[in-house]
């Protein structure tokens, strides 16, 4: 057999195997947050109320997944985290400030499908772990 034809074969039988990888779209942040009325939101920190919320900048929120480099949770543009393995569970963490914000564990079993969408529910001050579904939340990820 030729190298090219097996080259072919191999990469066909690879493509046909099931995905062992899920994936999470870490959302950005909320237009109420970054754009609406609640944009001065962050006047708690900042009482002269002069200053935008101090997520703003993409940097104040950051997500890490397991053992993950965090990754910050921008203004405009969601990301993902992916190559997640679908057999373990996961360690969420979520940092405001480089201070721990949140944290909490999941595994792709609890959910219908291998895309999962985090966002940051505002009116609540909470990060929700969902099925992806469109762009909704934010969840617009490339």
């Amino acid at each position: 057999m030729s190298p090219c034809l097996a080259w072919s074969v191999m990469a066909l039988a690879m493509a046909e195997l099931p995905q062992n990888f899920g994936h999470v779209c870490v959302a950005h942040l909320p237009e109420a947050v970054t754009e609406g009325p609640y944009r001065s939101i962050g006047a708690a920190i900042y009482p002269d109320g002069d200053k935008p919320h101090p997520a703003l900048n993409g940097t104040e929120y950051q997500v890490a997944i397991d053992s993950r480099d965090p990754v910050p949770v921008g203004a405009k543009v969601a990301q993902w985290i992916d190559s997640l393995s679908l057999d373990t569970k996961h360690s969420v963490r979520i940092r405001f400030h480089k201070k721990p914000a949140t944290a909490f564990r999941f595994r792709f079993g609890q959910y219908q499908g291998a895309d999962l969408c985090l966002y940051y529910k505002w009116g609540y001050d909470t990060w929700v772990l969902t099925e992806k579904k469109g762009k909704a939340l934010g969840c617009d990820c490339p």
